[in-house]
């Protein structure tokens, strides 16, 4: 639980304003496409459904159980760290970064949501 809640500052500091909380969560639809599942997660296809970019297919990346040992949790911030810092059209650039509702105790996985490309 300590992991999750270091983890929890640390999505609380990638933010556009360190140290405030992160703004609305985009709307996803209800219907979504599994693309692939892998050893951490799952990824799925959606579509935002309301706001300014309403329409607009996404990718996002679930990633199950990430504080299950401490390797994972190093993995996932060191993912996110060099997706964030590469600036190149063949990366994705990540749109939002989001856990689920609740304290710590809930914290069960970390979404990670990107532009799709179709």
């Amino acid at each position: 639980m300590i992991r999750a809640m270091h983890f929890i500052k640390y999505l609380e500091g990638i933010h556009a304003s360190p140290g405030s909380p992160p703004g609305p969560r985009l709307a996803w639809t209800s219907h979504s496409i599994q693309i692939d599942t892998g050893r951490y997660g799952i990824v799925v296809q959606t579509v935002i459904k309301s706001g300014e970019k309403a329409g607009t297919k996404v990718v996002i990346k679930k990633i199950l159980s990430p504080f299950e040992n401490e390797a994972y949790s190093t993995l996932l911030v060191r993912e996110i760290q060099i997706l964030r810092s590469l600036k190149h059209e063949n990366f994705p650039k990540i749109i939002e970064v989001y856990t689920p509702n609740g304290g710590p105790e809930d914290f069960d996985n970390v979404r990670i949501s990107f532009p799709s490309k179709e």
